[in-house]
């Protein structure tokens, strides 16, 4: 009984260190996948080095300066233009224990794209801030950040939560206004605190929304029926395409750059449809290229094993980026980004 007890001890912690082994082997190999997609990316937008949002010490006026200007090098290429609204805050109220409360006037979210409060922040080696309701009976802590041990004055971003969830902080859209709270230490001093917000603007959002505006393959203006052609789909049998399926079409993919590691030094935009393609591909919807053409028809006759047309981007465009310098934190700039936003769908 003794030896069969020993025997199944042994056999689980041999399982456990497997289980162990194989958990430590996925593990490293998705780092390794994360260093070379990193490495990837960071190419394709010509930096040296990710940059270290740690370090970050961006002016307000290099913010304004570098922000406009991305603007304006972006309004031609999107359908929503949109322009940097800065604000003061109303009051400023210094408590005990390094707390700054500062109360900004209400805010009209619904078209805001990203909005982040920047302040000059001295003698303090970390710093808090919470988004904070009318009553301070609830609160969102939004940034956490460690500082210079010195208490050298340093330049602090603090992103608000995202847009899509400012209705679950009800006084961020009362007539009260938006309090954000400041925790850094007895000795800190907080200076030209600003409320940073892009916003949609002129004809852009409400206008596209209002007329329904889609692109040509977009899986919002596309019927889900079957097509027509010459082929029946009852010919071929286990062949035929699902009718109740959507067909090829693009799908909205809303992005947030700050909702994914690694990608904290990016600006603006706040978010963006980065889009996919998705769906069917029945015979002769469609197709990107002839070759996908004689394909689908070699796929509903059941000749040469060929496969079915897959749904794939047609179209893509580049995303302008204002992001963090790699080379001075105190910088920003820009740069365009190749093949990142899908436009329209087709077979291949």
């Amino acid at each position: 009984m003794g030896m069969r007890s020993l025997f199944v001890s042994f056999a689980i912690s041999f399982s456990l260190a497997l289980s162990a082994d194989g958990f430590h082997q996925q593990s490293a190999h998705q780092q390794a996948q994360g260093s070379r997609d990193s490495a990837t990316i960071l190419h394709a937008l010509g930096l040296r080095a990710r940059p270290d949002v740690r370090k970050m010490n961006v002016s307000q006026a290099e913010y304004s300066k570098k922000m406009n200007m991305y603007l304006k090098r972006t309004k031609r290429s999107t359908t929503e233009p949109r322009r940097l609204f800065t604000f003061h805050p109303e009051s400023v109220d210094r408590g005990q224990n390094g707390e700054v409360l500062l109360k900004f006037r209400p805010v009209d979210f619904d078209e805001t794209d990203g909005a982040s409060l920047k302040m000059l922040v001295a003698g303090a080696t970390d710093v808090k801030v919470y988004q904070r309701s009318d009553n301070g009976s609830d609160e969102t802590l939004i940034n956490s950040k460690e500082l210079s041990q010195s208490g050298t004055p340093i330049w602090v971003d603090s992103y608000l939560v995202p847009r899509d969830n400012y209705q679950s902080i009800s006084s961020n859209r009362s007539e009260s206004g938006l309090i954000l709270r400041v925790s850094c230490g007895s000795d800190c001093q907080v200076f030209e605190p600003v409320l940073n917000a892009v916003r949609l603007v002129g004809v852009g959002r409400s206008k596209r929304h209002a007329e329904g505006l889609i692109g040509r393959t977009d899986c919002a203006g596309l019927p889900n029926r079957r097509p027509s052609g010459r082929l029946s789909a009852r010919r071929v049998g286990s062949r035929g395409r699902n009718p109740d399926r959507q067909r090829c079409c693009r799908n909205k993919m809303n992005v947030i750059f700050k909702e994914l590691p690694g990608y904290d030094f990016v600006v603006a935009p706040y978010s963006f449809d980065l889009g996919y393609c998705g769906g069917g591909c029945p015979y002769r919807y469609n197709p990107g290229t002839r070759h996908a053409t004689i394909q689908s028809l070699m796929f509903q006759t059941g000749k040469g094993n060929a496969p079915r047309p897959c749904c794939a981007p047609s179209k893509l465009a580049p995303l302008e980026i204002l992001h963090l310098d790699d080379e001075d934190p105190k910088q920003l700039k820009t740069t365009t980004w190749d093949n990142m936003q899908v436009i329209e769908c087709a077979c291949f």
